[in-house]
């Protein structure tokens, strides 16, 4: 956690926690381990730490500041030269958040209420750049169920969402977010791979909510969804 939480008591989310050098410290041992980095940085000077020192993946990446958002191209062409992803978490919030009041109970929805079109346009321009992508859900906080992914991931898409095809969103879930892991079992149909599989009501790339409505899953070959009726 690079920068502080919003839900995270005595932290400031829009300050780095950790000096440069730290932050390089933890990308070393991270390779010496041979496990991903993954950053949490709200902030712009969180995340150009995070970019210089090899992360993996960034989360939530809103590049905010007291003053709001500000947005770095300069970082991001860095994350586009470097592969290094952003996590969009706050992007299915968005949608479950923009109808609400800024008197919503849940500490920080009123604060996105707010900024969700300039958090759209950070997204939206580090697609642009060329960043790659990673859907992730940020599930267990308040407004974020565990059982939410799918509607998480329909929320990226098209004008309405960050501008990202049904494709590119279920890419970002599966094969992109299987290479970014490191995790070479799963993430494609293949044959050597985990037999992973979710069958959904419709045509997923013609109407991406059609992944909110599972038919049949698949976990390492065993299934733990039947059809209903089966």
């Amino acid at each position: 956690m690079l920068s502080g939480g919003n839900l995270t008591p005595r932290s400031n989310p829009l300050r780095p926690q950790y000096s440069a050098a730290e932050v390089r410290a933890c990308a070393e041992e991270s390779d010496r381990l041979g496990v991903p980095l993954a950053v949490h940085a709200y902030d712009p000077v969180s995340i150009r730490r995070a970019v210089d020192a090899g992360a993996r993946t960034l989360e939530h990446c809103l590049f905010e500041t007291e003053r709001g958002i500000e947005y770095d191209p300069v970082t991001a062409e860095l994350m586009a030269e470097r592969g290094i992803a952003f996590v969009p978490t706050i992007s299915g919030a968005m949608h479950r958040m923009r109808d609400a009041a800024p008197g919503t109970p849940a500490p920080v929805a009123a604060r996105f209420h707010k900024k969700q079109t300039r958090i759209r346009e950070v997204f939206r321009n580090l697609l642009a750049a060329g960043a790659p992508v990673v859907a992730g859900s940020d599930a267990g906080v308040p407004q974020r169920c565990f059982d939410g992914f799918p509607a998480d991931l329909a929320a990226l898409v098209g004008d309405d969402g960050i501008g990202m095809t049904a494709r590119q969103a279920l890419a970002a879930a599966t094969s992109g977010a299987a290479e970014h892991l490191g995790i070479s079992d799963t993430g494609v149909l293949a044959p050597g791979r985990r037999a992973d599989l979710l069958a959904v009501r419709g045509d997923p790339l013609r109407d991406i909510s059609a992944i909110v409505q599972p038919i049949v899953v698949l976990a390492g070959g065993v299934q733990v969804l039947r059809p209903p009726g089966a």
